[in-house]
Formats: C-alpha cells, sequence, structure tokens
C-alpha cells in the first residue's frame, strides 16, 4: 500500500507540475473545472445522493460555477482584481462564502458534530470546490510559483503533522471526528509551517520589504492558514464518518479519493485568494 500511494503521488506531481509549467490560460481553468467536477462527484455521497443521475447533476452545477467564475476573466487574469462588474461581484462573493464557511461555519459544524440536511450538504460543497477552481486559476495567472508556495502550506502542514503526532502525539485533537490527529501533531503542523513562511519570507525580503509589524502580520497569516489546514482535513473526515466511507473515492489508487488529497487546500486556497486581491488592489490604487 505504501508503495502504491508513493507511485500515485510521484505520478501526480509530475503531471500536476507540467500542467502548471506549460497549460495555456484557458487549459488551466478547465482543468481547474475538471477537478472541481471530479471533488463534486465524491462530495455527492457525503450528501447521500444513491442516484447517478442526481450526483451527475450536482456534478454540473459545480463546474458550470467553476466555469462561469474563472473561464471569462482569463483573458485579463494577469492584472485582473474582482470589480464592481457583474463577474466580479459572483467571484467575490464565492470567495467571502467561502471565507464565512471556514471561520464560522465549519467549526460550529465539527463542534456539534450534527448531521446536516441534504441541501445545506450540497451547498456547503459548492461553497468549498467552487471558489477553490476560483484560487487555483487566479494564482496561477499571477504567478504559478505564488500558486506552489501556497500550496506547500497544506503539504508541510500535512506531513509535520503526521511526524510529530506519530512521535510526540497522546491528546487526541478531535476523538470524534478524526481519532487519529492529535493536539502534539497541529502544534507540529503549525511550528512547520510558520517556519516554513518566515524563511520563505526572508528569502524574498528584498521585494517584500516586510516591517516588524508586517513580520508579525506574516506569522499571524500563517498561523491562521494553518487552522484552516486543519480544519479543512477534518471536515472530510467528519463527512466520511457521518456516512460510514472509508475512502471518498476510489480514482487514486492508495490515497482514496480526490477530497483526501486536495482537502487542506479547499481551506487555504480561496483566503489566501482574498488577501492577493487585496494587497494587487491596495497596489493598484
Amino acid at each position: 500500500m505504501l508503495k502504491t500511494r508513493i507511485l500515485t503521488a510521484l505520478l501526480l506531481l509530475v503531471v500536476f507540475l507540467c500542467a502548471l509549467l506549460y497549460l495555456p490560460a484557458p487549459a488551466w481553468a478547465l482543468l481547474c473545472a475538471a477537478l472541481t467536477g471530479i471533488g463534486a462527484w465524491e462530495w455527492g455521497q457525503f450528501a447521500r445522493l444513491t442516484s447517478r443521475g442526481a450526483r451527475a447533476a450536482f456534478v454540473a452545477v459545480c463546474v458550470v460555477l467553476a466555469l462561469l467564475a474563472t473561464f471569462a476573466p482569463l483573458e485579463r487574469l494577469g492584472g485582473w482584481i474582482p470589480s464592481g462588474a457583474a463577474n466580479g461581484a459572483y467571484v467575490l462573493a464565492l470567495l467571502a462564502l467561502n471565507l464565512l464557511l471556514w471561520l464560522v461555519c465549519i467549526p460550529l459544524i465539527l463542534r456539534r458534530r450534527a448531521p446536516l440536511p441534504q441541501g445545506v450538504t450540497l451547498a456547503v460543497g459548492i461553497i468549498v470546490l467552487v471558489p477553490t477552481a476560483i484560487a487555483l486559476a487566479f494564482l496561477r495567472n499571477i504567478d504559478w510559483k505564488l500558486l506552489l508556495a501556497c500550496m506547500a502550506i497544506a503539504w508541510v502542514a500535512d506531513t509535520a503533522a503526521f511526524f510529530a503526532g506519530r512521535r510526540f502525539g497522546k491528546v487526541k485533537l478531535a476523538p470524534a471526528v478524526s481519532p487519529g490527529k492529535t493536539r502534539e501533531g497541529a502544534l507540529g503542523a503549525l511550528l512547520a509551517v510558520v517556519l516554513y513562511g518566515l524563511l520563505l519570507a526572508a528569502a524574498f525580503q528584498e521585494r517584500l520589504a516586510l516591517t516588524p509589524a508586517g513580520w508579525l502580520l506574516l506569522v499571524a497569516l500563517l498561523v491562521v492558514l494553518t487552522i484552516f489546514s486543519i480544519l479543512g482535513d477534518l471536515l472530510e473526515s467528519w463527512f466520511k464518518r457521518q456516512v460510514g466511507l472509508k475512502d471518498s473515492g476510489t480514482l487514486l489508487p492508495g490515497h482514496g479519493g480526490l477530497l483526501y488529497l486536495i482537502d487542506s487546500l479547499t481551506a487555504i486556497l480561496p483566503p489566501t485568494t482574498i488577501l492577493m486581491c487585496l494587497v494587487v488592489w491596495l497596489a493598484q490604487d
């Protein structure tokens, strides 16, 4: 199983990097929409959509919403910031709903652990998945290195949490949601992400020119994004536990579905996109 996981991960990394570096913007947007569709298909299980037709309809809704949010502005995405235009307002509304979801709704859902109505589960899926497609398109068209650096936050957090939890883990973080996660693992993820972010910022200090207050703000943002990363992981685990699933899908050998791979990214990338929109807007003001 471990060999299969490693081989699958390496293949995915090669394919992803090739797409990230070489796909033109419209093709990248279509890829983002396709990933949204795959995620939506798996999410249909969380809402107990037993009919293939119902799941296909949910996929279609998510893909169309993702295309509406990512495809139309791509010709302008080099310096595109959502504005008061209809498309920009739509994009900003989705990103704002996503941020509200992770700040308020998801912590309440995980705390109460009460089953959600089917419609609410589907709505949560849309607000989680579609803004992720927006983030993938927007950040990549600003700079592919920026997207890769943001995605690495989730990878660093997951890796550090695994090893710190395995070595030091004693106190369960959320035993009713994900019994394997520990507070020590979460602390390890937090420290690793902050260290990663500070080293990255130090490497680009000449361009960033961070003040002491800027460094403190950076640390605060890294802490928040790490918490979001953990929430994303917990949310997927909770939904799987609600419907009695071991894996969200079987598309990726050894990894148990696309949502398993991107759960942390769905919580990190959209809020980062809002931040980058604000930064570019201030820079252009």
